[in-house]
């Protein structure tokens, strides 16, 4: 504003002095009150500027890389005003200013996604201001593809969530009814291991019965007379009709002679 000249130096004296406040107003009451503009700010400078040289200044700028929590607009930011004050400390040159800022910017940036994305942009004639432009763009674009990347892979993991869902719902209910068929077929092998029991157990008490001799005696029931005859009040067989007419043929001759 004092090298446009627009505005006359007492108008702008006296904005400086109602502008400043706090701690910077005592030193301030320390000026004459017919002070220039020139050394108010002269005395702000001494108390409150900058210290560092030139030097000291362009060592921070080299040195300076951009921070992890740090956003390309804030990193470009911090680089342009180092820049400028060592310029205005006289350390460098205008027509310089331009590429330094350039080159910096884009050769320190996190992303190497993004740099390399970036390339042909530094490698053209651009600006500083154009390259921070073209790179901000490109950094929204990227960040709008990895948003839709991102989605894609949400959807796909919550298909593939249900997917094992199903799947695992499946596998219990095969399991369940691999349970059921294993008592079933438990149950069935115990019945037979019960039926094979019980035939042993009638085996052995059938060989367990009293015996005559090497004889086996076998009961015949109400109404066997062994070799008495046959059984009382049933027909006589053809057999037993022949023995005993026989016999009594044999009795009739015995009374004849």
């Amino acid at each position: 504003m004092i090298r446009s000249e627009i505005y006359q130096k007492d108008i702008l004296k006296q904005c400086v002095r109602n502008a400043i406040s706090g701690e910077p107003r005592k030193v301030l009451s320390t000026l004459k009150a017919t002070a220039t503009l020139e050394n108010i700010l002269s005395t702000m400078e001494s108390n409150f500027g900058d210290v560092k040289s030139g030097q000291s200044i362009m060592e921070d700028f080299y040195q300076a890389r951009q921070n992890k929590d740090e956003d390309i607009t804030s990193w470009g930011i911090r680089i342009e005003e180092m820049i400028q004050r060592a310029l205005e400390k006289g350390e460098i040159q205008e027509n310089k200013k331009d590429e330094i800022l350039k080159t910096k910017y884009w050769k320190y940036l996190r992303n190497s996604e993004l740099k390399n994305a970036t390339r042909v942009f530094f490698e053209n004639s651009l600006t500083f201001e154009e390259l921070r432009k073209r790179v901000r763009r490109k950094e929204q674009e990227m960040t709008v593809s990895q948003e839709r990347k991102e989605h894609t892979k949400q959807i796909n993991t919550m298909q593939l969530a249900q997917q094992f869902r199903i799947l695992n719902d499946l596998t219990e209910k095969l399991q369940s009814m691999q349970k059921q068929l294993d008592v079933l077929t438990q149950e069935k092998v115990a019945r037979k291991d019960n039926r094979s029991e019980n035939v042993t157990r009638d085996y052995k008490r059938y060989d367990n019965r009293p015996q005559s001799g090497n004889r086996r005696t076998f009961s015949r029931g109400r109404g066997y007379s062994g070799n008495r005859g046959p059984y009382r009040g049933r027909r006589p067989f053809p057999q037993d009709v022949y023995h005993r007419d026989s016999n009594s043929q044999h009795h009739l001759n015995g009374n004849q002679l």
